[in-house]
């Protein structure tokens, strides 16, 4: 039997998938692996895969300025600001 809280969890996520599609909605090229949410307000953004959660983590926590130099590591921080940009006032409403 499940718990209350994994069922309304598969239930959210599920409802999610069906608003959303299943790709993740950072980098749009894999299936979405994690429900990512602001730590701090607990609030969902959206549907990521593992990599992009991954990024969003290091970016939310970013304080080393030699990280934000390298090239290939400014590519990223540009995604997840196009990603948090186009989720900051999502407003999602699933009926449970």
């Amino acid at each position: 039997m499940l718990s209350l809280e994994k069922a309304l969890k598969e239930r959210v996520t599920l409802e999610m998938v069906r608003i959303l599609g299943d790709i993740c909605e950072m980098c749009e090229d894999k299936k979405f692996k994690a429900i990512d949410h602001n730590h701090s307000t607990n609030k969902i953004r959206g549907l990521v895969c593992g990599s992009c959660n991954a990024i969003i983590g290091v970016y939310e926590g970013l304080s080393n300025i030699a990280y934000r130099a390298n090239e290939e590591n400014r590519y990223k921080i540009w995604l997840v600001q196009k990603y948090l940009r186009k989720t900051e006032n999502r407003k999602l409403i699933i009926e449970l």
